[in-house]
Parts: structure tokens; C-alpha cells; sequence
């Protein structure tokens, strides 16, 4: 019991997980009476020896195969139960061993299963040579050993990856830093050559076929401009400036720009007001706001086939005190399989970032709005609408 105590204070010591199995094999020779021992970890669906006693005589890092008594000690694992082979030399189930069995005359082998009730961890292999016998009463010491060390790999593997994660978390921040600069510099790059293929695509200069690159050229800008946009948002911490704002010259206002910007894409955009807005101020954050409804817009232009008609309108709800803002198109139906999940980060149908309608959903919960999609036919066309409510008032709480 003396030595189990001293491993179990020593198994507190520990730092690292590599600090831990050099204590299990160590103290497992001295608890147990062996010779010889090494720690095989179980990663996945291998197995790998981590640890052993003495170090040069075990082949640290190498890889267990099949050849090499894979099976047997998976079968171990399996049956979760210490394992004695009495006369290793005559059993074949170690036959893969009988190098080592012969040059270091092992006499007899414990092998000791790790596991939690959901995993299994390794197996503690002890060797015993020259003739010598496991002893009287070893398998009641199995259990205790075998429960500290399973504490103190499981706590050392967590250590481990709370480290991993603060580290995974540093460079991310770093990352996060950096990107922020580097996609400032190249998006004034970008606008500079979209800008510029615009102006070529109308240039008498070209050919229709010439002028149809530029168009290429332009359209590719703009998708890429957009995914940078959304990933600077997505990253960007945001903080509402509430302003008290007429709604509906917002709504017409952001309607007549974004027509002018797709255009080229053969949508039109129209605005639809509620007149009882007119003179109504309602209080939001005019810049985010014309970020969600960009996010919507440029959404539905992705989708297939891309809509000939986008509507934006307001109206007002004043029963909940609330106004509701709807962006309706006339495109494809959003595909089944991500419609659950479409306001979810990086979900999306078309190749994009998946990150538009995640940021016009945060920026709206920062406002106290919701957001929710509506399906229905019109006319014999489907008709996909976001529908937003938002207070007409801010909600501090």
C-alpha cells in the first residue's frame, strides 16, 4: 500500500501527460515487482508505445501492427480485464514478442487495461525475468493503480487541451489582427480593378466578346469583395449607434442604391412603403442596418435561378410596437437541407462564406429584432421572403 501511495503523490506532481506515463511505468515496476515495463497509449485506432522502463528497450514512438500483437492487445482493451501470460515463450498469443521474450528471459507478463467508461486509454505491460513470479495479492493492488493512473491521464489530457485551445485561441486573435489589415489593403486593390474592368466592359474599345470578359472579370471582383466584406464583419465587434431615422425613405434609399448596383446582374430592386411610416421616426443603426439588408440582397442574388425581382417594404405593427421590413424575390427556393441551419456560420448552398445572413442575424438581435424566412407562390412564381420585426423604440434590455 506504501508504494501505491507514492504513486498516487506523484501522480499529482505531474504536469504533462508525458510526465504522467513515466510514472506509471516507473512506479508500476516498483508496486508490482517487475523488471520491465512499458505504457501503451491507444490513439484512435492505433496503438502506440509512449513510455517504458528501460527506455532504450522498448522502441518509444514506435507504432503497434498487426505483425506486432496489435489484435491481441486490442483484445485486452476490449475485455477490459488485466491479462497474465505465465509462460510467454510457449504462447503464441506473444509470439510477436519472442525476440525480447529470449533476450531479456522473460519468465512471466501482466498486462493492466487503462479505460473510462467511454474510453479506452492503454495498457500497462509488465515484465517479469529471470524466472521470476507475479506475487501474492498483485491483482488487488490492480484496481487502485489502475484508477489513479486513468485520473491522472484523463487530467493531464486536459490540461493539454485547454493548452491547445489558448494557444488555437492566440493565433486566432493574431490571425483575426492581421486578416483585418491585409483584407483592407487588398479590397482598395480589388476596387481599383473591378472599377476598372467596369469601365472597360463599357468600352467602345472591345468587342462584345471582349467586353463579355471584363463582365467575367467585374462579377468575380464583386463575389470576392463580398466573401472579404462578410468575413470583416463576422470578425468586426459591433456597436450600435441608434438613430432616430425615417423608415421608409431609408428603406426607398437603400432600395434605388442597390438597384443601381445589380443592374448588370438583370434584377431590378423596388421599394414598397407603408404611408403611415412616412412621418414616423424609427430608432436604429442606419449603417448596420444597411448591412443586413445588403446581406439579404446579394444572398438572393446567389441563389439558382437568380431572381428577376427583389422587393423591399416596410410597414408598421402598431399593436406589438414593432415595424416589420420585408426583402421578397422571386428566385429558386432555398434548398431544404440548409434552410434549418442557414443563419448558422459558414452554412451555405453556392460556394460562398456562409457568413451574410449569420452577421444580418447578429446585427438584428443586437437591435432586439428577429428575423425569420417565409415561402409561398405567387402567380405561379415562388416567392422567398425575409421577414425582420424590430421595435420601433430601443430596448435596452
Amino acid at each position: 500500500m506504501d508504494n501505491i501511495l507514492k504513486f498516487a503523490k506523484r501522480l499529482i506532481e505531474c504536469s504533462s501527460d508525458g510526465e504522467v506515463k513515466k510514472a506509471i511505468v516507473e512506479e508500476g515496476i516498483a508496486v508490482f515487482g517487475a523488471d520491465r515495463a512499458c505504457f501503451i497509449g491507444k490513439i484512435k485506432n492505433d496503438l502506440l508505445i509512449e513510455a517504458g522502463v528501460p527506455e532504450d528497450g522498448h522502441g518509444l514512438g514506435e507504432k503497434i501492427t498487426d505483425h506486432k500483437g496489435k489484435k491481441f492487445l486490442m483484445e485486452i482493451l476490449s475485455n477490459r480485464m488485466p491479462t497474465v501470460v505465465e509462460r510467454p515463450l510457449n504462447d503464441l498469443k506473444v509470439f510477436y514478442m519472442r525476440d525480447i521474450l529470449g533476450k531479456y528471459k522473460v519468465s512471466e507478463i501482466l498486462f493492466l487495461p487503462f479505460f473510462t467508461r467511454d474510453e479506452d486509454i492503454g495498457i500497462l505491460a509488465l515484465d517479469f525475468t529471470d524466472g521470476k513470479k507475479i506475487q501474492e495479492g498483485v491483482f488487488l493492488k490492480t484496481k487502485n493503480f489502475a484508477s489513479f493512473s486513468v485520473k491522472a491521464l484523463s487530467a493531464a489530457r486536459k490540461r493539454k487541451k485547454e493548452e491547445e485551445n489558448l494557444l488555437r485561441m492566440q493565433q486566432l486573435i493574431i490571425l483575426g489582427k492581421n486578416f483585418v489589415t491585409f483584407t483592407h489593403m487588398a479590397g482598395n486593390k480589388l476596387m481599383e480593378i473591378g472599377g476598372l474592368a467596369k469601365f472597360l466592359m463599357k468600352s467602345e474599345l472591345f468587342d462584345d466578346k471582349g467586353k463579355q470578359y471584363f463582365a467575367t472579370i467585374a462579377s468575380s471582383i464583386s463575389q470576392i469583395e463580398k466573401n472579404m466584406r462578410d468575413v470583416l464583419n463576422f470578425l468586426k465587434l459591433k456597436k450600435i449607434d441608434h438613430k432616430k431615422i425615417l423608415l421608409n425613405q431609408f428603406l426607398k434609399d437603400r432600395a434605388e442604391l442597390l438597384s443601381s448596383n445589380v443592374v448588370s446582374e438583370g434584377c431590378s430592386i423596388r421599394f414598397k412603403g407603408d404611408k403611415r411610416l412616412e412621418k414616423i421616426g424609427i430608432y436604429f443603426d442606419p449603417e448596420l442596418l444597411s448591412d443586413v439588408l445588403n446581406d439579404i440582397v446579394f444572398n438572393a442574388l446567389e441563389s439558382s435561378p437568380r431572381p428577376k425581382t427583389i422587393v423591399i417594404s416596410g410597414s408598421l405593427k402598431p399593436k406589438s410596437g414593432s415595424v416589420r421590413i420585408s426583402v421578397s424575390n422571386d428566385g429558386g427556393r432555398i434548398d431544404p437541407e440548409i434552410k434549418g441551419s442557414i443563419f448558422t456560420p459558414f452554412v451555405s448552398g453556392k460556394g460562398s462564406t456562409g457568413l451574410g445572413l449569420h452577421n444580418a442575424e447578429t446585427i438584428l438581435k443586437l437591435h432586439k429584432g428577429t428575423i425569420e424566412i417565409n415561402e409561398k407562390i405567387e402567380e405561379a412564381k415562388g416567392i422567398t421572403s425575409f421577414e425582420i420585426l424590430m421595435p420601433i423604440t430601443p430596448r435596452l434590455s
